[in-house]
């Protein structure tokens, strides 16, 4: 009759088997980890454009309202409209409070509507008037261009987002 012996049995098995589970739950932790920040990065990234195409709504807005002026009688120390000199730092916060910039109108459906300040800086002309260039910016001709600086801000949807936008923008009056 032959006679099985039996050996103790060691258990290898069973310590590599947990240790490539430890493995796997680790790599699975630190995927799961990247997911999240990837998530984050797009939904800044949302809020950010969200931001930027606010401010421009704003920019163009205040362009808007420039063109429907009949002169520039109103502009001095306050109330979004300054003379040259007299706006208020774009990166204050003051500035986009209270009656230091104007509330843009136009309903975009973010929880603050973007806001915007005009700054007139005078007119300009070339004397042979042929072409004009303003702080490096625009070509024109015929005369004198009566130039404005607009200056907006906008915030996105989650209002993390913070956009400023500084524009020239000339007018023949």
């Amino acid at each position: 009759m032959n006679q099985v012996i039996f050996q103790k049995q060691q258990g290898a098995v069973l310590v590599v088997a947990l240790i490539v589970l430890l493995v796997l739950t680790l790599v699975g932790v630190a995927s799961l980890q990247s997911t999240s920040v990837d998530e984050r990065m797009a939904g800044n990234l949302r809020d950010l454009n969200l931001a930027l195409q606010a401010t421009d709504s704003a920019l163009r807005e205040a362009e808007g309202i420039i063109d429907g002026f009949a002169n520039t009688t109103g502009f001095g120390t306050g109330g979004g409209l300054y003379s040259l000199g007299n706006a208020p730092d774009p990166f204050a916060d003051s500035t986009w409070t209270g009656a230091s910039s104007n509330v843009s109108t136009l309903g975009l459906g973010l929880p603050n509507n973007p806001r915007f300040f005009i700054e007139l800086i005078g007119d300009f002309s070339d004397e042979t008037g042929t072409e004009i260039n303003v702080l490096n910016y625009g070509q024109s001709s015929e005369g004198a261009v009566t130039v404005f600086r607009i200056v907006a801000r906008g915030t996105g949807a989650a209002d993390k987002a913070q956009v400023i936008l500084e524009s020239f923008y000339g007018r023949r009056f």
